[in-house]
């Protein structure tokens, strides 16, 4: 299911959201994979 009834992403975001969620993204991923490898070092 998409966030809105009718249109495309384009017609509700801009460049400067696409961007701000890639960052926010790759801060998320970057905080998993620190998480995950200090578990597996506390073993």
């Amino acid at each position: 299911p998409d966030a809105f009834d009718e249109g495309a992403p384009m017609d509700y975001y801009t460049s400067r959201d696409a961007e701000s969620c890639i960052n926010c993204a790759e801060r998320i991923l970057e905080w998993v994979e620190d998480v995950a490898r200090r578990a597996q070092e506390a073993g």
